[in-house]
């Protein structure tokens, strides 16, 4: 699942995490991925860690402001989508039966973003990206695969491709529905249909963490507080994975994936 991921229009382009601690979160994902994180000097509001591997930058960590705590916004992940218009990209996106949670808004030296939830209500962000800005690295630990859990399946195909001209096709190696996005034949992501025994978990989008030893990192990660959800799960031409909540409540998966 993992590969180079650039600046190309539609496609995944940065991920952070939202915490309510950010010095616990830092020292979690370093612990757990080995990661190394900064803390960028500012007079913002809204601390920032900028996390690395060995091969580049991998994510971000925010400290949730005192205001988004009161919204009762929770610690989360958040994935980011090149666009070449935010403002565009927006106005298309709530004419979709998405809605906008953060307007657009100018960050220097990385570019103009925003924040919508598509129909179903899975939350992402929409990113018109400086040249200059960041780019992720891929590989072992690094993000390398993006997959959306939605209550509405096909609202949320005929969604994403009307606004970012995503590609779709049906999967179901795993015994059920499952969706893959592509853009220009490139694999980006998928999408599932939740379960009507799962209808307490919301629409959401979920980013998959590629690891180099699936029980190791794995038991790092519990024996540091955070808890896998559901089952453990493996197949033969994808990979071992699983869903995890780290110790402050934010939900990301990791796969070791199979050997191609």
């Amino acid at each position: 699942m993992s590969g180079s991921i650039t600046k190309k229009t539609s496609t995944f382009g940065w991920v952070e995490m939202g915490a309510e601690n950010l010095d616990k979160a830092k020292q979690f994902y370093e612990t757990v991925f080995g990661w190394t994180g900064t803390i960028a000097k500012s007079n913002s509001p809204m601390p920032y860690a900028v996390m690395n591997n060995n091969n580049g930058v991998t994510s971000g960590i925010y400290q949730l402001t005192e205001e988004m705590k009161m919204n009762k916004i929770p610690p989360h992940w958040l994935a980011y989508i090149y666009v070449n218009n935010v403002n565009n990209t927006l106005e298309l996106a709530v004419k979709s039966g998405g809605k906008i949670i953060q307007p657009a808004f100018d960050v220097d030296r990385v570019g103009r973003m925003a924040v919508v939830s598509d129909p179903s209500g899975a939350v992402l962000a929409i990113w018109e990206a400086d040249e200059k800005a960041m780019e992720m690295a891929s590989g072992k630990f690094a993000p390398c695969w993006y997959e959306l859990g939605t209550r509405d399946i096909k609202i949320c195909e005929k969604f994403y491709a009307d606004v970012f001209g995503w590609n779709s096709r049906k999967d179901n190696s795993m015994g059920m529905e499952y969706v893959i996005f592509s853009v220009n034949e490139t694999m980006i992501g998928g999408m599932y249909q939740i379960p009507e025994e799962m209808k307490e978990y919301p629409s959401s989008w979920c980013i998959y963490f590629e690891v180099n030893d699936f029980e190791r990192i794995s038991g790092l990660a519990v024996s540091n507080g955070a808890k896998i959800i559901g089952q453990v799960m493996e197949y033969e031409k994808i990979g071992k994975f699983a869903y995890l909540q780290d110790p402050q409540g934010a939900v990301f998966s990791i796969i070791k994936s199979a050997e191609m």
